[in-house]
């Protein structure tokens, strides 16, 4: 299968097998522009990101000791961002309900 957007070459392994993954979904759904292949990578990148923080954060827990008393982690801090960053390009690429339902009105209004 011939991929639509060119793979940024600082994606890692695993973000770069979701790329592909998506790539056509989002072709399909986002159309095909630089705009949306940088979403995409921060997309992938951000979700590669919540995997790894959210298993960190299961192991070691969502706070430490400090010598005030149980402060949280800085990974949760990075685990709420990662989260607000997936969620915004969710929507823009059309990988939510929502965001493909708005995707398609923008569409319609385009075309007539």
């Amino acid at each position: 299968m011939k991929h639509s957007l060119e793979c940024p070459t600082w994606l890692s392994a695993d973000e770069r097998r979701m790329w592909w993954e998506l790539d056509s979904h989002v072709a399909e759904h986002a159309g095909l522009t630089p705009r949306n292949a940088e979403r995409l990578a921060a997309f992938v990148h951000a979700y590669h990101e919540l995997i790894i923080l959210g298993a960190f954060l299961d192991a070691y827990g969502y706070t430490r000791q400090a010598r005030k008393g149980p402060v949280a982690r800085p990974e949760w801090r990075r685990y709420a961002k990662a989260s607000r960053t997936l969620s915004y390009h969710s929507g823009a690429l059309g990988l939510t309900p929502l965001g493909r339902a708005k995707l398609a009105r923008t569409k319609r209004r385009r075309e007539t």
